[in-house]
């Protein structure tokens, strides 16, 4: 069996795959409710102006990969740093969890919650994996990596 996750941070799914929106329904809206600690700061002006909605995706390569694959909506109860998504995402447990809340990993528990690539390796030492990222706390033993 092989399996390729990628990840992007800071994709909107809106722009880059507008049709997944449509066919999706877990893209509308969180499957739960929000964390009472965090709430949403009023919204400010946009700094970058967004090209108008299109039919057409703005990643059409990805929009191939999806039709092959799949893609799936990751719902952030804290602020949606990168550690915090990444960790949830990499051992499929939230946030109260592994206790990752901010980009820093500072007090996790990620030893009691391994990643996706440490449980290949447990339940089969002879399993090839890989990590490859250009931001190192994800592929870093210390925080959210392998």
């Amino acid at each position: 069996m092989k399996l390729l996750l990628i990840g992007l941070d800071g994709v909107r799914i809106d722009i880059a795959l507008p049709h997944v929106m449509r066919e999706n329904p877990g893209f509308e809206k969180p499957h739960h409710l929000a964390d009472s600690r965090f709430h949403a700061e009023p919204a400010s002006p946009p700094s970058v102006s967004m090209p108008p909605p299109s039919e057409q995706p703005a990643a059409p390569t990805m929009a191939r990969m999806v039709e092959r694959g799949g893609i799936v909506p990751v719902w952030m109860t804290p602020p949606t740093d990168s550690a915090p998504g990444w960790s949830s995402l990499l051992t499929g447990t939230r946030h109260e969890e592994n206790n990752v809340w901010w980009n820093e990993c500072v007090g996790h528990h990620l030893a009691r919650t391994p990643d996706i690539l440490s449980q290949i390796f447990f339940a089969n030492p002879a399993a090839t994996t890989l990590a490859a990222s250009t931001w190192d706390t994800i592929v870093s033993a210390s925080s959210a990596g392998p």
